[in-house]
């Protein structure tokens, strides 16, 4: 079984006392199933190789002492020696007559120097000091509208 799912009782008599399925043992069972690069950070890096941006992924804690799986931080790098965060805001509201509204979520700690949002098609690079807290904004704001797809920030 792949997922949750609701069996007839015919259907399942094939694994009463199906015993000898615990003997065997197919390597299958023990590889681990998901991606090393979140599709987030996949999609960053190839905006950033596009453009010929250099840039270095950040090893996890636990990726320093492991060779397999994530050992790779998921929502961070360096892009040009600086520190980057990835976020994905979400619409409040997007059939406003204005500008659509979007919640833009900042980090929590000192580390980050620069947020990449990826809204839609898009990507908004604010800097942190911009953007000190958590807050709702219009598309059309000029607090974000200048940070849309200037990727130039991250080049200087």
């Amino acid at each position: 079984m792949e997922y949750d799912t609701t069996w007839s009782e015919p259907k399942l008599t094939a694994y009463l006392h199906a015993w000898h399925l615990l003997q065997e043992t197919s390597p299958k069972l023990f590889v681990r199933r998901f991606a090393h690069l979140s599709s987030q950070l996949r999609r960053v890096i190839s905006e950033l190789e596009a453009r010929g941006i250099p840039y270095e992924l950040v090893r996890s804690k636990k990726g320093n002492n492991r060779t397999q799986g994530r050992v790779y931080l998921q929502r961070r790098l360096l892009v040009n020696g600086r520190h980057c965060a990835i976020f994905t805001p979400r619409y409040i509201e997007r059939t406003t007559t204005y500008s659509p509204v979007v919640i833009f979520k900042t980090a929590n700690d000192d580390w980050t120097e620069f947020m990449l949002y990826l809204l839609d098609e898009n990507f908004y690079i604010v800097p942190r000091e911009q953007l000190p807290y958590t807050t709702t904004l219009t598309l059309s704001s000029s607090r974000i509208r200048d940070c849309k797809n200037s990727w130039d920030v991250l080049k200087a």
